[in-house]
């Protein structure tokens, strides 16, 4: 089909759209691109289901959720988004500023906001862990895996277990999380005391991104693939919990 599409309520494609898509403004609306959809143009709608490709720009108000499959060639601007391992983009995640991830206590962060409850940040504390992220990828990789229910948007989320975090990215020992944990807080405030805060602060200001938590889990499965979490389960003697 060629040519631009304006919709109300629902709709699925499952073939090929050269046009832009886009939802009736101020009305409840779904779109889905199944794994054979093809679009070729810009889509926005309040939520946004890709499991095919998209070669424009995405604009999901409320969610955005790009599946195993999904091939996105442009940025995804986005109110919470949930990427499927597998998924590839290539452009910008742009969170909207008025929607950013809840807590743990269903808070909503903003802007102003960043250095939690528990006191002031330091004035260069952004730049500090930035800059950090950028000479640690491992840090930056296990951060994003440890707080990725936060950065999912997930209601009431928690991080994932610490020693789940060092099987899958094959770092030395749990304790290796919980000094990232303390190093980073060191960077961030003038005293100590501030665990509960640094979700807040790393997601409010951008230091960990849905970028970031696809690229920690394409390390993890690359390294299920090629035997290394079993090595590290071996060395380590852990046996993950049963339900």
């Amino acid at each position: 089909m060629q040519g631009d599409i304006e919709f109300a309520g629902g709709l699925h494609i499952d073939g090929r759209v050269t046009g832009s898509v886009r939802a009736t403004t101020g009305a409840p609306a779904s779109l889905s691109v199944s794994e054979h959809g093809v679009v070729e143009g810009s889509v926005d709608a309040p939520n946004v289901v890709v499991n095919g490709r998209v070669n424009g720009d995405i604009f999901g108000s409320e969610r955005v959720v790009l599946g195993g499959k999904a091939r996105v060639h442009g940025n995804v601007h986005y109110g919470v988004i949930e990427m499927a391992l597998g998924a590839e983009i290539s452009g910008k995640l742009v969170p909207r500023s008025d929607k950013l991830p809840a807590t743990r206590d269903s808070r909503i962060l903003s802007k102003h906001s960043a250095a939690g409850d528990g006191g002031p940040a330091k004035d260069d504390a952004v730049a500090h862990v930035r800059g950090y992220f950028q000479r640690n990828a491992t840090a930056r990789l296990a951060m994003a895996f440890y707080y990725q229910e936060y950065i999912l948007g997930r209601a009431a989320p928690h991080p994932t277990a610490m020693m789940d975090v060092v099987i899958a990215l094959n770092l030395t020992g749990e304790g290796a999380v919980s000094d990232y944990k303390k190093l980073l807080q060191g960077f961030i405030w003038k005293e100590r005391g501030h665990a509960r805060d640094l979700a807040d602060f790393l997601l409010s200001n951008a230091l960990l991104t849905p970028a970031d938590l696809d690229e920690a889990r394409k390390a993890a499965a690359e390294n299920e693939r090629t035997g290394v979490c079993e090595t590290a389960r071996q060395r380590l003697r852990y046996r993950p919990r049963e339900a």
